[in-house]
């Protein structure tokens, strides 16, 4: 257990050198992210890279670093049984609702779906999912009922439930 959280430590402190340094991110920068994702069973540090992963890719656009065949390669273990998306963007409209962006991973998202939001504080929030836009790269427009726009963070985790 202990070196369990000693090695949560280590990764959220790298992840967080990385994000300091966002000017000098290279792809051995980006690749040492992707392994973190790989290796760590901890929802914070994934939550952590995702967004590592994020803000570097729309600090510096035009430059390719959130790849949807690196993100599901590194959780394909982890996650082999579930559909779950991991949130990139966050958005609410008013009288309408939280919208969230992101990827799926191993499986669809349909209209009408209940979903838990993972929360990186190990919170689990029941949501269903009222609207859904998918595109070619895997990429989904989710709107999600049941969480005030407050709640939703980026590298948070939708999963499907059965």
């Amino acid at each position: 257990m202990i070196s369990r959280l000693i090695m949560k430590a280590k990764y959220l402190q790298r992840i967080a050198e990385i994000r300091n340094d966002l000017f000098n991110m290279s792809d051995q920068l980006s690749d040492e992210l992707y392994s973190i994702l790989k290796q760590s069973k901890d929802r914070t540090v994934s939550a952590a890279v995702i967004q590592a992963l994020y803000i570097a890719q729309t600090e510096f656009a035009g430059m390719p670093i959130l790849y949807f065949g690196r993100i599901s390669d590194a959780l394909a273990d982890k996650y082999e049984d579930t559909t779950d998306l991991y949130i990139l963007d966050i958005f609410g409209v008013e009288d309408v609702g939280v919208f969230v962006t992101g990827y799926a991973i191993g499986g669809e998202i349909q209209l009408d779906d209940k979903l838990l939001l993972e929360k990186a504080d190990g919170r689990d929030i029941p949501v269903t999912c009222t609207e859904v836009t998918e595109h070619p790269s895997k990429s989904m427009y989710l709107k999600i009922d049941g969480v005030a726009l407050s709640e939703v963070s980026q590298g948070d985790r939708l999963v499907k439930q059965n």
